[in-house]
């Protein structure tokens, strides 16, 4: 089952939070990567392929434009992120591991200096 949040554009999203000046945070649910909610493997391949790099590339942009805190390890959130909801021992790895190479391949960001 999917919420009608998950239809709505990751770009809206991305926008919210920079006009707002605020982390964004994307995620992955359990049903898009468990293995027994999948008919067709090769689909779910291509439309989570296209949708996380959708995620990192609007994570990526919030990153290099909203104002980072000052100390982020522990009193304050990271200024955005990816997460997996409920992995677990059904979940399709490779999936999962298609999810993280985009992450991974994503080029490093570059803060804009004021």
């Amino acid at each position: 089952m999917r919420l009608e949040a998950d239809k709505v554009d990751v770009s809206f999203y991305r926008d919210q939070s920079l006009q707002r000046n605020i982390p964004l945070t994307t995620g992955i649910g359990s049903g898009e990567v468990d293995r027994n909610s999948i008919e067709d493997i090769e689909l779910a391949r291509d439309q989570l392929g296209t949708a996380a790099r959708d995620y990192v590339k609007a994570i990526k942009e919030v990153c290099e434009q909203i104002d980072l805190p000052a100390n982020n390890f522990v009193n304050e959130p990271w200024p955005s992120h990816l997460y997996f909801e409920d992995l677990n021992g059904e979940s399709e790895f490779g999936l999962v591991e298609l999810i993280l190479k985009q992450v991974y391949d994503c080029p490093k960001l570059v803060r804009q200096t004021g």
